[in-house]
């Protein structure tokens, strides 16, 4: 049976609140190649929950699927954050020069003073 790519999302985000890290970061990862549109964003969301559940390798790996798929298209702020979260979770993983690439690419893609 198809997966609805935004229920599952949904469901995904509530594994997540719920601190399901595992599952919510396994959904997203199942969703992510059904939807161009949403894979940057949906491969994000994956790798940091892959990293709240302490699995800095799948986290990695998520991110850089994330990259690969991306950058967020829908806006400049869903870019900035999509950045952000990435540089964020590159510097858990212990990859200080991607975090660095991401976190530079964060303040730029802002003109939100609160954001920089």
């Amino acid at each position: 049976e198809a997966l609805n790519v935004a229920a599952s999302a949904k469901l995904a985000q509530q594994y997540v609140r719920q601190s399901k890290f595992k599952e919510g970061a396994e959904l997203f990862e199942k969703i992510a190649p059904l939807d161009a549109n949403l894979a940057a964003w949906h491969w994000k969301e994956a790798a940091q929950a892959w990293i709240k559940a302490k699995d800095k390798p799948r986290a990695l790996t998520a991110a850089k699927a994330a990259v690969a798929a991306g950058p967020e298209k829908r806006g400049d702020l869903l870019l900035h954050f999509w950045h952000r979260a990435l540089g964020l979770v590159f510097l858990e993983a212990g990859e200080p020069a991607l975090a660095v690439e991401h976190l530079e690419a964060a303040t730029k893609s802002t003109t939100i003073e609160g954001y920089l």
